[in-house]
């Protein structure tokens, strides 16, 4: 069926996916949207500060979950939405650092409810929520963070946090409270 779905190709003649008889299926000449995802995280590392900006353009193909649309029948993916899930939250990361160092609520915002959308209950997902909560001056929205990071490890309160984290949530609050005098 995904065979028929995809079409031909104009130029060859043949099938967009390969029969998978030959080992692994393979999408030929056709660029999907994980695919370009992926191609804009690689160009970024090579590009370095300038990277960021394709970090950004990945992260606006991202409408949902990796694959969450998907049909039953299609378990073969499966594994396949966990490696992009993990590279959605490390791109929206490396964007919130970079976008919160800069000023630039907006793009921080912006990578932060992407990454929410695909990983609503990773801690590093949250904390970077957190971190662009307090800074908005949205204490809270940031206090609302925080309280969802204790629920996600399973703790009744902060104390039950890794000490890191703790202190990445103790280091926000000072910098609001900062910020708000």
């Amino acid at each position: 069926g995904a065979r028929a779905w995809l079409g031909t190709d104009p130029v060859t003649g043949d099938k967009h996916l390969s029969s998978g008889h030959r080992g692994a299926y393979a999408l030929l000449n056709v660029l999907v949207d994980a695919e370009l995802f992926r191609q804009l995280r690689c160009r970024a590392g090579v590009r370095g500060a300038d990277g960021v900006r394709d970090l950004s353009a990945a992260l606006e193909l991202v409408s949902g979950p990796p694959f969450g649309q998907r049909p039953s029948g299609y378990e073969w993916l499966q594994g396949l939405d966990l490696a992009y899930t993990a590279g959605i939250c490390d791109v929206a990361h490396l964007v919130v650092t970079s976008a919160l160092a800069d000023g630039d609520l907006e793009a921080a915002r912006a990578a932060s409810e992407t990454a929410l959308l695909v990983a609503p209950e990773d801690e590093k997902v949250l904390v970077d929520a957190m971190w662009v909560a307090f800074r908005d001056g949205n204490q809270a929205e940031g206090e609302a963070f925080v309280a969802r990071i204790v629920a996600v490890n399973d703790g009744e309160d902060e104390m039950d946090l890794h000490m890191s984290t703790a202190e990445t949530i103790a280091r926000a609050r000072r910098e609001f409270v900062a910020r708000a005098s």
